[in-house]
């Protein structure tokens, strides 16, 4: 009985939450203090404690296995559409409200704090060429860099790739 009351309680959260992400994406200065600067850091460090240790991305592991899962349980779950349609879509919002919480916590909400170029005070209206010719002069820094630690350009640097 409580787990259908939980499942209850968080199909039902995914309309305030959806509309708390709207109302919070209005607001970049506050999600840049209080998220941005303020909770994401902790979210971000706790992860990465727990996981710097695994030479590959745990998000992208959980990504596939949330798809597989995803995919398993429709075709296990597929006649229950038809039998207990509102127990099928009761299971299918709480865990659409869970994931969608989770994406927002853990990252989503840096999508809608104060733009790049207005932090750094940079004018955000360049041209093609603009762009093309400051991409140009960093390639040619980086071959340079390359050249002088390596002493030849076609050689891989062994020494910057430490952290594998």
């Amino acid at each position: 009985m409580m787990a259908k009351k939980l499942k209850i309680i968080c199909a039902l959260s995914i309309l305030p939450q959806y509309f708390l992400v709207k109302v919070l994406k209005q607001q970049p200065e506050f999600m840049e203090t209080y998220y941005s600067n303020g909770l994401f850091p902790l979210i971000s460090k706790l992860l990465n404690t727990a996981f710097k240790w695994i030479p590959f991305s745990v998000g992208d592991v959980l990504y596939a296995i949330v798809i597989v899962y995803s995919i398993r349980w429709i075709v296990l779950n597929r006649k229950r559409l038809r039998t207990q349609p509102k127990v099928w879509g009761l299971n299918v919002l709480a865990f659409l409200s869970v994931l969608y919480f989770m994406f927002h916590l853990c990252w989503g909400f840096n999508y809608y704090r104060v733009p790049l170029h207005t932090t750094l005070h940079l004018n955000p209206d360049y041209t093609t060429a603009q762009l093309k010719s400051v991409t140009d002069q960093l390639v040619m820094k980086t071959n340079a860099l390359h050249l002088t630690i390596t002493q030849d350009s076609s050689v891989k640097n062994y020494d910057s790739l430490s952290f594998f």
